[in-house]
C-alpha cells in the first residue's frame, strides 16, 4: 500500500508518498484444550506447520503445582510432535508455539494441555444408589452389565440410581483417560417381586444360602433357575407350600426364577450375595 508522508516548517512544506509492503503473519495450529492420561506414552500434538519443520519452535512453562524444574519431554515424531506425560506426572502446560514463515513474520500461538491422573474404577454402593469413587473434572456413563454392557441413556453423573433389580457399572472418562468400573448387583424390591400375577412369594432378596417361594394358592409349580447368561442350572416341580432352593453352591451374581403353574408363568430376578 502507498503512505503520503508530510511535513512542515513554518510556511513551508513538504510531502512524499511512500510504497509500504505487509507482509502476511502465519500463525501455527494446534488442537485446543489437549488433555491426555498420565500413563500415556505416546501422547501426540498435531501442530501445522509440524512441529520440528523449519521455523517452528516451541516452549513450555509448567503451571502449579508443577514446578519450575519439570521438563515437558518432546521429541521428534514423523511429522508431528509427541510428549511423554508419564515423565512429569499429572498438571498444566502453557504450550507456546512459534512460526516464522520465509517473509521474516512470527506468529505464536498459547494453549494450555493437561496431564491428568487415571481415574479410579472403585465405585460404592449405598442403599440402592451407586458413586463412582473418582471425582475432579470426570465425565460418566452407566451401563446395564445384563444388557451386554449397553449405555444408560441420561446416567452421565457421578451417582446413579437403577430403578430395577440389576447389576450396573460405569464407564469414567477424562481427555482421552478412560477407567470401567467392576459390576455391581443392585437389588430393587418392588410390587412385581412380591406381589406378582401367580400369587407367589420369593424372599431373601438378595440370598445368601436359601431361597424360599411359597406357592400361594397354587398346586404344584415348575421352577426354573437360570443365571445372568441365561443358561439352565436348574429346574424342578413342586407341589410344596414352601420350597427352598438352596443357593450356597452357586456364585454371587443376578439369577432368574421362572415359574410356571401349568397356566401361566412368572420370571423373577433376584441376587444371590
Amino acid at each position: 500500500m502507498t503512505l503520503n508522508i508530510s511535513g512542515t516548517n513554518g510556511s513551508c512544506g513538504t510531502s512524499k508518498d511512500m510504497v509500504v509492503n505487509v507482509q502476511k503473519t502465519d500463525y501455527p495450529d494446534f488442537p485446543a484444550g489437549l488433555s491426555f492420561c498420565d500413563v500415556n506414552t505416546n501422547a501426540v500434538i498435531n501442530v501445522t506447520p509440524w512441529l520440528f519443520g523449519n521455523g517452528v519452535n516451541y516452549s513450555q512453562i509448567p503451571l502449579s503445582p508443577l514446578s519450575a524444574s519439570d521438563t515437558l519431554a518432546i521429541q521428534p515424531f514423523g511429522s508431528n510432535g509427541k510428549f511423554d506425560p508419564t515423565v512429569m506426572g499429572a498438571g498444566s502446560w502453557q504450550f507456546i508455539v512459534s512460526y516464522t514463515n520465509l517473509n521474516g513474520c512470527t506468529g505464536m500461538s498459547i494453549d494450555t494441555i493437561h496431564v491428568l491422573p487415571s481415574p479410579s474404577n472403585g465405585v460404592t454402593l449405598t442403599g440402592t444408589t451407586l458413586t463412582a469413587n473418582a471425582v475432579g473434572g470426570y465425565s460418566y456413563q452407566w451401563f446395564d452389565c445384563t444388557n451386554g454392557n449397553t449405555p444408560i441413556s441420561g446416567a452421565i453423573a457421578q451417582s446413579y440410581t437403577p430403578t430395577v433389580t440389576g447389576t450396573y457399572g460405569v464407564s469414567i472418562t477424562a481427555g482421552n483417560c478412560s477407567s470401567e468400573s467392576a459390576c455391581t448387583d443392585v437389588v430393587i424390591v418392588g410390587v412385581d417381586e412380591l406381589n406378582n400375577e401367580l400369587g407367589i412369594k420369593m424372599y431373601p432378596n438378595p440370598v445368601a444360602d436359601i431361597l424360599k417361594i411359597d406357592k400361594g394358592g397354587n398346586s404344584e409349580l415348575t421352577i426354573a433357575l437360570t443365571n445372568g447368561s441365561g443358561k439352565l442350572i436348574y429346574s424342578t416341580t413342586t407341589k410344596m407350600q414352601i420350597f427352598e432352593l438352596d443357593m450356597s453352591k452357586y456364585s454371587s451374581g443376578v439369577y432368574f426364577i421362572k415359574i410356571n403353574n401349568t397356566q401361566q408363568s412368572e420370571i423373577l430376578k433376584f441376587v444371590k450375595m
